[in-house]
């Protein structure tokens, strides 16, 4: 995404304090993989969107498993602490799955 190279690798963000380009490229983004997970993208789009190495790896890492590993592994190289919301790409998307669960085993999911 050419967005995501003017801004050093950073995904765009939905918050209200950002510029319309940066919501309209996180609102698209944010569609485009809610379609790859569905499997309603056609293979060219899909391989592009997969060529962002973030994108990939949360697509890629989307089971109970995988991210049970990657909380795993993230806790080893990060000694008694928990995933943040403003950390790195990975670290953001372990703090979501985090929390998705949290609030799913207090319902009873």
């Amino acid at each position: 995404m050419a967005w995501m190279d003017r801004h050093g690798g950073d995904l765009p963000s939905p918050r209200a304090d950002v510029d319309a380009e940066e919501r309209t490229n996180y609102f698209w983004l944010r569609e485009a993989c809610t379609m790859a997970k569905r499997n309603k993208l056609v293979p060219d789009k899909l391989r592009q969107l997969l060529s962002v190495p973030c994108i990939a790896q949360r697509l890629e890492a989307s089971t109970w498993d995988d991210n049970c590993r990657a909380l795993r592994a993230w806790v080893e190289r990060n000694p008694g602490q928990e995933p943040k919301p403003n950390g790195s790409e990975t670290e953001k998307h372990l703090f979501a799955w985090l929390m998705k669960s949290r609030a799913k085993h207090r319902k009873g999911e």
